[in-house]
Parts: C-alpha cells; sequence; structure tokens
C-alpha cells in the first residue's frame, strides 16, 4: 500500500478541528484496515455485513475498526432494518482531509479487491430486492409502470427550471429513479421508503450513478425522522395516494420543509374540470382519487399554496405534478 503519511498536505484539511481532535483523528486514519474500510465507505452507505465480506474480516473485528473511525468523527451510522449502514462523516473539514487521504489510494492492488468483492455482494442484494419486490404484486406492478418512463422527469424539469433544489427529500422513493434524476440537481439528497427491498434496490441504483452521498432511510408510519425545518425540497411521491391520513403526511411534509423551501406532490389527483366525466375514480394501485380542490384544501392546512400544477401525458388523465410553497414565503418574496 502507498505510504499516506502527507501530513503537510492532509493538516491543510484539518485547521478548523481543535489539535487533539485532529491527532484523534490522524491516528485512526494510520491503520491500514481502517483505510480499505474508508475506501469501501467512500462508494455510498455500506452495512456491516457488506464490510465484513468485502474485507474478508471477522465481524467483531470490523465492528471494532468502525467503531474507531465513529469516534473519531470519519464515518457516521444509522439503523436501518436490522443493518446497520456506515457512511461518510458529512462535515466540510472531515471531507476534504479524507478527499486528500483517499485520493492516494487510487490504483492500491488490496483496496482493488475489496472494492471487487463489495461490487459482488451489492450486485447478489440487487438481485435478491428484485426477487422481493416480484413477490409483491403492487409494488412490482407499480415499479413495472413507472420504470421507462420520461414523462415525470420532463414535468420535473420543467417545473424546478432554474431552481436551486438545496437539502433534498424524497418520501417514498421507490427503485430511486427519481432521487437518482434530482441527485444531481441538489445539495444533499435523503429518500424515505417503507419497503427494505425497495430501499435496497434503490441504495444500489444510486451507488452504481455514482451518487455515493445520497442515503436512504426507512419510514415507519408517516412520521418523518428528521428535525424541523431541514429540507429545501420536498418530494411526495405518490405518497398522499397510499397513505390512509393524507392530512398527517402534508403536516410531517410541511414540519420538515424550510420558509422558503417547496414542497412537490407527484400523485394520482383528479382535476377539477374532470370530476364529472367518465373517468375512473381511483388511481391504478386501487386507491382512491384525491379531488383536486380536496389538494388544495389539505395544503392550504398546512400553510401552503399551490404555484404550479400540471397534467403528465401518457400516464394517466390523472397522473399530476402540484409545487407548492409557504404562503409566508410568498409575502416576503422568497419564494
Amino acid at each position: 500500500m502507498r505510504s499516506l503519511y502527507k501530513y503537510k498536505e492532509i493538516l491543510i484539511f484539518t485547521t478548523q478541528m481543535a489539535m487533539e481532535t485532529t491527532l484523534k483523528t490522524l491516528r485512526a486514519i494510520a491503520e491500514s484496515s481502517r483505510l480499505r474500510l474508508l475506501a469501501l465507505i467512500n462508494t455510498g452507505e455500506v452495512s456491516v455485513g457488506e464490510l465484513v465480506i468485502a474485507l474478508e474480516q471477522s465481524q467483531p473485528r470490523v465492528s471494532r475498526h468502525l467503531k474507531l473511525l465513529v469516534d473519531a468523527g470519519l464515518v457516521e451510522n444509522f439503523r436501518d432494518s436490522h443493518h446497520v449502514y456506515y457512511r461518510l462523516s458529512r462535515d466540510k473539514g472531515v471531507q476534504g482531509l479524507l478527499k486528500e487521504v483517499l485520493s492516494g489510494l487510487i490504483g492500491d492492488a488490496e483496496i482493488a479487491a475489496d472494492l471487487e468483492r463489495l461490487g459482488r455482494v451489492r450486485q447478489a442484494r440487487e438481485k435478491d430486492a428484485y426477487s422481493r419486490i416480484d413477490t409483491k404484486r403492487a409494488w412490482a406492478k407499480a415499479f413495472r409502470q413507472s420504470a421507462n418512463e420520461g414523462a415525470v422527469e420532463e414535468a420535473l424539469d420543467d417545473a424546478l427550471c432554474n431552481i436551486e433544489l438545496g437539502e433534498l427529500l424524497s418520501v417514498r422513493t421507490d427503485s430511486g429513479r427519481l432521487l437518482q434524476h434530482l441527485a444531481p440537481k441538489a445539495r444533499s439528497a435523503t429518500g424515505v421508503e417503507h419497503s427494505q427491498a425497495m430501499r435496497l434496490l434503490a441504495r444500489s441504483r444510486l451507488q452504481q450513478a455514482g451518487l455515493a452521498e445520497c442515503t436512504l432511510r426507512n419510514i415507519e408510519g408517516n412520521e418523518l425522522p428528521f428535525a424541523p425545518r431541514s429540507f429545501d425540497t420536498v418530494l411526495l411521491n405518490e405518497a398522499l395516494s397510499r397513505a390512509t391520513d393524507k392530512r398527517q403526511v402534508l403536516s410531517e411534509a410541511a414540519r420538515v420543509l424550510r420558509s422558503d423551501g417547496r414542497l412537490l406532490v407527484l400523485d394520482w389527483v383528479q382535476q377539477v374540470t374532470l370530476q364529472n366525466k367518465d373517468l375512473p375514480s381511483k388511481s391504478e394501485q386501487g386507491t382512491a382519487l384525491m379531488a383536486e380542490n380536496q389538494l388544495r384544501t389539505l395544503l392550504a392546512e398546512q400553510g401552503l399554496t399551490v404555484v404550479r400544477r400540471s397534467w403528465l401525458p401518457g400516464k394517466s388523465p390523472n397522473y399530476a405534478l402540484f409545487m407548492a410553497v409557504p404562503v409566508s414565503a410568498l409575502k416576503t418574496g422568497a419564494a
């Protein structure tokens, strides 16, 4: 393995850290197994089990190294069902340090072998995710219907033209297709999804697309596991049509939305002008359609007002994209 003790270059990125913290960080980095772990985690969030296979070391040993990396502030972790996932720290100073360190590992044969093993285990996990989705007819049907559609992406691009997405949250991620499309335009991207199989599939697709900084999280019920005012852009991806309590879903979305942010609702919504027509009253997932005026009323209850709407061609007369912003943002001219 190449020498990594280029302290003059590295210390440039540690000027914002206290001396004690800096020394702890450098000690955590200066060990071959931990360097290999950092190189693997740099590809995107990864579970302990995947790291054990890629590193070919025992689970207790890998966990011990991971704890040191977490304690040093180099790595973050979170629980997803029965798995614990690790990702690189989002601290800017730490990211600069890690970028310098990891650039010295490019071409290392041992790490290349680790990455190859990690790629194989991810492919196996993705294949397993596909098989589990196919056993759930509703999920499989929805996935097949949306897999080759470009109308949604086009509608989003039109609605978000010249808008900086900032911190992006997608509520219901499915296979990660829309999150993959929007993530490059955002400062950070987070997806929440009920289905573990869909989270596995989305995580794999995002990593293959080189979007290593995207994170996927589990969601229990309708409560979002984030602090108030955490996101600039929130996308509800068919989250309302699948919810029994639409008011709570919108309440949570409004809670985590910043005062100058925007809420995107992509869902099955019946147009006012078509409500008396002989058209289906249910979405293709079998849930009752929201009426347009019902959606507007629910949004108004959360202090949000619609600034843009469009129905998507090629999907259904009732498939729509709404953009809403806080009423307070319009009053101050922030929207």
